[in-house]
């Protein structure tokens, strides 16, 4: 498969010599949604204490972050564990590709215990998020909480709604996300997306998983790197303490990685 001779980029792109420079680009998107349903979990958990009489949280950011962590909750899913037969109009390369991701994914993830972010039925709300809206909200005598943070899943009733569901909701007291038939603690979520972290871009790989490269000059025959920048808000390797103030302020700087 013919690779980029050249990529431009301001995203946290890593760099494994086990995979192609194609994977690597793939796989940073999934990265990025792991990082963020991290983010917009210790948000939940920060945000949803709730007082003495409160059995509810009014936030107008507790809608769109809830559906992030859904969202991000399918991308995970589909780019890193969507293993099924070629699907209609894909391409044999991408086939072949998206065959070749799951499969190196799989062996570097084989000893974690994952559920919520391998789910196959939250790749398919994802995908077909206006069949499930319109299937279940049409579902008879049935009242919806929707993008909302209650205590308990009784909190409120009425005598005219016989059935209560939730989309996108969040159960404080459980710390369980429900949407539709699926449901997840949000802690469990959290360890699984930060153990795929680790499993797929581990210390040894590139020397912290979770910090980004910056302006990383590399030659595309022999994969070696020539600078690493770190970020202020991540570990300065041991090995480069006298370059601590020029990587910070390099890296506030315009973000590149590029081929030559």
């Amino acid at each position: 498969m013919a690779e980029p001779i050249g990529v431009w980029s301001a995203r946290k792109i890593t760099t494994n010599r086990a995979i192609s420079v194609t994977q690597n680009i793939i796989l940073s998107y999934a990265r990025d949604a792991l990082e963020t349903i991290i983010r917009r979990i210790d948000w939940v958990h920060k945000n949803t204490t709730l007082g003495e009489d409160d059995n509810a949280v009014i936030n107008p950011d507790l809608s769109p972050i809830l559906s992030d962590i859904v969202f991000h909750q399918g991308v995970v899913s589909l780019i890193l564990f969507s293993a099924g037969q070629q699907r209609n109009r894909e391409s044999p390369t991408a086939y072949q590709s998206r065959l070749e991701r799951t499969t190196y994914v799989a062996q570097r993830c084989a000893t974690l215990n994952l559920s919520a972010l391998t789910s196959r039925a939250v790749r398919n709300q994802l995908a077909h998020l206006d069949e499930y809206l319109a299937d279940n909200l049409s579902a008879p005598d049935t009242g919806w909480f929707i993008d909302v943070a209650v205590n308990k899943r009784d909190e409120w009733g009425h005598p005219n709604v016989p059935h209560i569901k939730f989309c996108r909701c969040y159960i404080i007291s459980e710390d369980l996300l429900i949407n539709f038939s699926e449901s997840v603690k949000l802690a469990d979520l959290k360890k699984e997306a930060e153990d795929i972290l680790a499993a797929l871009w581990p210390v040894t790989d590139i020397g912290h998983y979770s910090g980004p490269l910056y302006n990383v000059v590399m030659s595309s025959k022999t994969y070696r790197l020539r600078l690493i920048e770190w970020g202020k808000s991540f570990p300065i390797p041991d090995f480069l303490p006298w370059a601590k103030n020029h990587i910070i302020k390099r890296a506030r700087q315009l973000l590149q990685f590029f081929w030559r």
